[in-house]
């Protein structure tokens, strides 16, 4: 059986993240990457950590038997108002095998225990895995334009 677990994104990540991405052609397209200089270490380090402060984020990692096979990051989190945003990647070659089914679920499950109630987050149109699984995790659509579908997904703390 194999172990997926979701972690804190450490040190040592940013390096293996780096060369998942640099290997990963439809990752790199899908992230806005130019395939001809996909981004060092040092460059994925620095753009996460300003982004995680500039968006009062924390980042995650999606571990296959200990394998880093994706990222996911909770943003804009609100403790106040009870929210955050979703977001979340996974590497091509790790699709289709319910691998990011289990990672959403075990975030929420975590994002229960930090008593947030509300999450939203933002979903490319064409991406229908991705919309299947806000929908079946009870998340519904609120806006949409002709890019994107714009989810909430209330949690019972």
């Amino acid at each position: 059986m194999r172990n997926l677990v979701i972690q804190n994104l450490k040190e040592k990540d940013y390096k293996v993240t780096s060369k998942l991405i640099a290997s990963d052609a439809i990752l790199q397209k899908e992230l806005g990457f130019d395939e001809k200089s996909s981004p060092s270490a040092f460059k994925v380090k620095i753009d996460y950590k300003e982004w995680n402060k500039s968006h009062s984020a924390e980042m995650f990692c999606v571990r296959l038997d200990d394998k880093l096979i994706g990222l996911m990051t909770l943003s804009r989190i609100n403790k106040e108002k009870k929210s955050a945003r979703l977001g979340y990647w996974i590497g091509s070659q790790f699709r289709g095998l319910g691998y990011g089914s289990e990672a959403f679920t075990q975030m929420l499950a975590h994002i229960s225990q930090m008593g947030i109630t509300r999450i939203y987050g933002s979903i490319n149109s064409t991406n229908l895995s991705s919309i299947h699984l806000w929908e079946k995790n009870g998340g519904t659509v609120i806006r949409t334009n002709t890019s994107n579908h714009e989810f909430e997904l209330k949690l019972d703390c």
